[in-house]
């Protein structure tokens, strides 16, 4: 069905909003993302995200070390959501949990 296919892709209106290398952005009313924090559990390539991200679009990955932004550190965890500028982007990286588990011994 076209729905299951879709869920395997990047939204393209996600997409959408990062900057591309080579297009000209605007920070503020825009609506792109200029920043981003990627959040996950230990052993999730939150790292690996950090260094991909500013590769493939014009980024500014505000939480690659825990004195950059301390209330936004990457292994975090949060009781009440947390209040950005509309053009910062958080990415939540996951794992199976059984593997994650394993990971961690």
């Amino acid at each position: 069905s076209k729905t299951a296919g879709a869920s395997k892709r990047w939204p393209q209106d996600w997409l959408d909003k990062l900057i591309r290398p080579g297009h000209v952005g605007k920070s503020g009313p825009t609506g792109r993302f200029t920043h981003a924090c990627v959040f996950g559990p230990h052993h999730s390539c939150t790292g690996a995200m950090m260094r991909e991200l500013p590769r493939f679009f014009e980024v500014s990955v505000e939480n690659v070390h825990f004195a950059d932004q301390p209330g936004l550190w990457k292994h975090s965890v949060f009781d009440c959501p947390v209040r950005l500028p509309e053009d910062w982007l958080c990415i939540c990286m996951v794992k199976d949990p059984a593997f994650w588990l394993q990971s961690l011994g």
